[in-house]
């Protein structure tokens, strides 16, 4: 079986990021033997649609349980399209509530989401107090306010998509005391560091390929008459007839001696160091 845990890490032994559309990582796991790969939420600075780009994400992974701390209207309603598990309100490593949902510690308790839409890029003040959110563009009606800093209860709120006949109470809802600033700070610089790897190694390769070009031979394809007397000179197989032209194929094994260029009768070849 395969689960997707939020993390702060791109490792088991991170800590459970309490946010899911905006997590650092998504971790997915197979359950059965434990082995992991860990994705980064390449959605999580988004300015709108966030949840929904990462539930779109781990849904197509195929995973059929999802970790976290909490989760949106938006991404809810996509995960519970698809048919995936929520497990909300789950602290500790992602090793550790994975086992805890292998010995079903950690049970399937999420009908609506715990926090409300666009949670996790800036609450606004004047939340609470019975006539709505007090945020711009918000749109909720009188008495479906949250409290102000962090969402506890969640009281007659309805997700557009479903219908409920009776008000449905949660219990209070903490983020963890794990997660600070500082983590995520050490998480963004570490995905940095690995992206600067990334780059070093791509421009390494472009440099590569540039000197491997100026060193191959070079076909004149208008002179080339396809006798193949360049082929048969090489002493390492670079060239080959392809349309009935001679083309450089093996351009890696080229050591410029010049052999194809000298054997030429129509100079077609011409290399680099001649």
């Amino acid at each position: 079986m395969k689960v997707c845990v939020t993390a702060i890490g791109a490792s088991l032994d991170a800590q459970v990021d309490p946010r899911f559309g905006r997590c650092a990582y998504f971790i997915i796991v197979d359950t059965d033997n434990m082995k992991f790969e860990a994705l980064p939420n390449v959605s999580a600075g988004a300015m709108h649609g966030a949840g929904v780009q990462a539930a779109q994400m781990v849904v197509n992974k195929g995973v059929q349980a999802v970790i976290t701390g909490s989760v949106g209207p938006n991404a809810h309603q996509v995960l519970y399209a698809a048919g995936v598990k929520i497990i909300l309100g789950a602290t500790g490593t992602v090793r550790e509530v994975v086992e805890e949902y292998k010995s079903g510690r950690l049970r399937e308790g999420a009908s609506v989401p715990n926090v409300p839409a666009h949670f996790g890029i800036g609450m606004g003040r004047g939340m609470g107090r019975g006539r709505g959110m007090g945020r711009r563009g918000m749109g909720m009606s009188s008495g479906t306010g949250y409290p102000s800093t962090y969402p506890q209860y969640m009281v007659q709120w309805q997700p557009p998509e479903y219908s409920y006949q009776k008000p449905i109470y949660h219990q209070p809802v903490t983020p963890p005391s794990s997660f600070t600033l500082q983590d995520e700070l050490a998480t963004l610089e570490d995905y940095r560091k690995k992206l600067d790897d990334e780059l070093k190694g791509i421009e390494a390769r472009i440099k590569g390929l540039k000197d491997l070009a100026q060193k191959i031979p070079r076909i004149d394809l208008n002179r080339c008459n396809g006798c193949g007397a360049c082929i048969d000179a090489c002493p390492n197989g670079v060239l080959e007839l392809v349309d009935g032209k001679a083309r450089a194929i093996n351009a890696e094994a080229c050591t410029n001696c010049g052999f194809c260029a000298n054997a030429c009768p129509n100079d077609a070849v011409k290399v680099q160091s001649l």
